[in-house]
């Protein structure tokens, strides 16, 4: 079993990786909802959605895995997201 110290370190680094990522993600959502070219939305919020969207098909086993693919499950993600971050007509 590895040390408290060592899993504390990789626990840290996981989250610096996480937060670089999210930064990026906000940069792009806030371009995007100043630019009119995505509905004013959260920026933070969404960007940790992205993330758990990752992590559902990751954690999820049984059940998103045993109704479609991870391309099926790609697709379907990616079109809910980008409907809801359409801007109002």
């Amino acid at each position: 079993m590895p040390d408290r110290a060592r899993l504390d370190d990789v626990r840290a680094y996981i989250r610096s990786v996480e937060e670089e990522l999210e930064a990026t993600r906000v940069k792009i959502l806030l371009n995007g909802t100043e630019s009119g070219q995505f509905a004013q939305v959260d920026p933070r919020l969404c960007a940790r959605n992205i993330l758990w969207l990752g992590h559902l098909w990751a954690l999820n086993r049984g059940g998103v895995r045993s109704q479609m693919s991870l391309d099926e499950f790609i697709a379907a993600q990616t079109a809910f997201f980008f409907a809801a971050l359409r801007p109002a007509a």
